[in-house]
């Protein structure tokens, strides 16, 4: 059965009364293409071709008008028409004019005879649609990879010329931002004189422009070429290690699933996008653990005993940790662990948990990269008597007696020597009675100290409350005569600088009356100056105004010739606002600039042939914007 996705007629011009009529259908084309079939081409070599982006679809067809019908030898036409979904695209990257021309082989091949110059005519035998639902189960379909790029309904159509070698590419992916201006597009291989102004330009294969997206962000770099290279910038930190990754653009395109380097980096045609997942690995510090006893130990230290601790590990009885977790997770062999950076940053201690077991006790000492696990053992003091050998039946007081007696004393201690010990504490008791009696007398020369501190304050301040009583009275009576003689004063200055003020303001009023008037003169002789300064400005502003607006002339002038060499240093560029700087800027630097690749200058030009001239710098603006959108500057 035909795939539902491609649809196909082929039609012509069998008979001479018959007209064209459809010959072989499989499936309908989409947007009742079948009814515009019978229609003359710009481009009249045979068989020439069109492609049309429609909303919901693309149709791709090829004319021959060279063909005549099998009762007349007048010319006629053979049109072959295929229709496939806007989000279907030929699976493996093949292309839709391989899958005509192997159809137009197979009619001519089946339904047709070459005459003896070379052309084809009609056979009068009726085609056998099957034959060709046969021929199109040959070709499936996969979902469209790239981005989708709509024709104008309405409008002019386009005219390409492309080497035979080129037609495959072109048809394989058509998807050119610069089509979207036409209705159509008619392909030919003569048609040079013909092709649409700025369209020669147009590179085939299509070149991509893949944003490289590393681990979720956007790197800033673009890949369009096929020697383009991408070196991943993640660099080791103190807790984690990256891969290293570095590809080109074709050994990307040319992987069969679309990934390289180890399935980190990912082609997502659809988007234009490259994905690369740099993998990260945490940084480990490598730790080295040997099992010693404590120096009082080492003399009784037995094999039986390295083995008692390593059975204690190994049943999980005594952990090593460190944070939260047992450094058995990290370990690499016996007495080789490796251990995340991060766990092991700062004061990051390994403890040894629990830190006794039974009669050993647990420590770990941590130099850099070695670690040694002390082990310590505890033991009952001997007995100073032999144990009688029915220890066993002795009655209870007496066991509790015993017992009371064995203190556990850790293995650094002396095992025979408890008179020595009792001579040791009477003596630390004597030097606290010492060390009480020193403190006492201390404390009581302080407290002297602060009593007579405390009797000398009390004494001065008492002298001083006795001196200001007795003066109070007298130093009141002095200060309020003082107060009424200023007060006199003061009244006395208030009357004469009333008089003063009365004499001034009305020296003030007359000089007024006569500065008025002088102002008054004054202000009409500088109101018809100023009208004479303005209207000079005026006519100077105005002369000025037409002055720019003819830099802005030649400047507009100067971008519709394409004269962008140095133009920041013409004249009218100070003229332009910022915004048309930019803009103008924009055009000149894609058009001629080492700031640029190829590929973008070269499309920079396209648009800007494609454009025509500009009208104002607003529309400059408004075609940059649209450019920036279509074409990575």
């Amino acid at each position: 059965m035909t795939p539902p996705q491609i649809a196909l007629r082929i039609g012509g011009t069998k008979q001479r009364q018959g007209g064209f009529v459809p010959l072989v259908s499989a499936g309908v084309l989409a947007g009742n293409e079948g009814s515009n079939m019978d229609r003359a081409t710009l481009v009249t070599e045979n068989p020439s071709f069109v492609i049309k982006h429609a909303a919901d679809y693309v149709l791709y067809m090829l004319c021959d008008s060279s063909v005549t019908s099998f009762d007349i030898s007048t010319n006629g036409v053979l049109t072959i028409a295929i229709t496939i979904p806007r989000q279907l695209q030929l699976a493996g990257r093949r292309s839709p004019y391989d899958l005509l021309m192997q159809v137009y082989r197979l009619f001519q091949q089946t339904c047709m005879n070459q005459q003896s110059d070379g052309h084809y005519a009609f056979k009068p035998d009726t085609p056998d649609s099957e034959t060709f639902r046969q021929l199109l189960q040959q070709w499936p379909v996969e979902q469209r990879h790239a981005g989708y790029v709509e024709m104008a309904a309405q409008g002019l159509t386009a005219i390409i010329c492309l080497p035979e070698g080129k037609m495959s590419a072109f048809f394989a992916d058509s998807m050119y931002p610069e089509l979207s201006a036409y209705k159509e597009v008619e392909i030919g291989t003569h048609c040079q004189a013909m092709m649409t102004p700025g369209l020669e330009l147009l590179q085939v294969p299509r070149p991509h422009h893949y944003r490289v997206i590393q681990n979720g962000s956007d790197t800033g770099n673009v890949l369009t070429q096929p020697d383009d290279t991408f070196r991943s910038t993640l660099e080791s930190t103190a807790d984690m290690e990256y891969d290293r990754v570095e590809f080109t653009l074709e050994q990307l395109l040319n992987a069969p699933d679309g990934t390289c380097c180890n399935g980190q980096v990912r082609l997502v045609q659809a988007r234009d996008e490259i994905s690369v997942n740099v993998k990260g690995r945490p940084k480990m510090v490598d730790l080295y653990l040997t099992i010693k006893p404590k120096a009082s130990f080492a003399d009784e230290y037995t094999a039986d005993d390295e083995q008692r601790v390593m059975d204690l590990i190994n049943s999980g009885q005594l952990v090593l940790k460190v944070g939260q977790r047992n450094m058995v997770d990290f370990l690499i062999e016996p007495g080789h662990f490796a251990v995340p950076a991060s766990m092991m940053r700062g004061a990051a201690d390994i403890e040894p948990t629990p830190p006794r077991i039974g009669d050993y006790t647990f420590n770990i000492i941590r130099r850099q990269d070695k670690l040694t696990l002390v082990v310590d053992k505890m033991r009952k003091l001997a007995a100073t008597s032999p144990m009688p050998s029915n220890h066993n039946r002795v009655s209870e007081p007496d066991h509790k007696h015993r017992h009371q007696s064995q203190d556990i004393m850790p293995s650094d201690s002396p095992l025979d020597d408890e008179n020595d010990g009792r001579d040791s504490e009477a003596a630390r008791e004597q030097a606290r009675k010492k060390l009480r009696n020193i403190l006492m007398i201390v404390a009581g020369a302080v407290v002297l100290v602060l009593l007579s501190v405390g009797l000398t304050l009390l004494f001065t301040r008492g002298t001083q409350a006795i001196v200001t009583t007795e003066e109070v009275p007298a130093m009141q009576t002095q200060q309020e005569d003082t107060d009424a003689r200023a007060k006199a004063d003061s009244l006395e200055q208030l009357r004469l600088d009333s008089l003063r003020e009365a004499d001034s303001l009305r020296k003030a009023g007359q000089k007024a009356a006569e500065e008025a008037k002088m102002a008054a003169e004054e202000a009409q002789q500088k109101a018809e100056q100023l009208k004479a300064e303005q209207q000079k400005k005026a006519d100077k502003q105005e002369q000025e105004r037409q002055q720019k607006a003819q830099q802005r002339v030649k400047m507009l002038e100067r971008v519709n010739a394409r004269n962008f060499a140095d133009i920041q240093k013409a004249p009218g560029w100070k003229m332009l606002t910022k915004d048309e700087q930019r803009a103008v800027e924009a055009l000149f630097y894609g058009y001629d600039s080492k700031q640029y690749s190829a590929t973008q200058k070269t499309l920079v030009k396209q648009k800007l042939k494609a454009h025509g001239d500009f009208e104002s710098f607003e529309q400059i603006i408004s075609f940059v914007d649209q450019l920036k959108s279509e074409i990575v500057l």
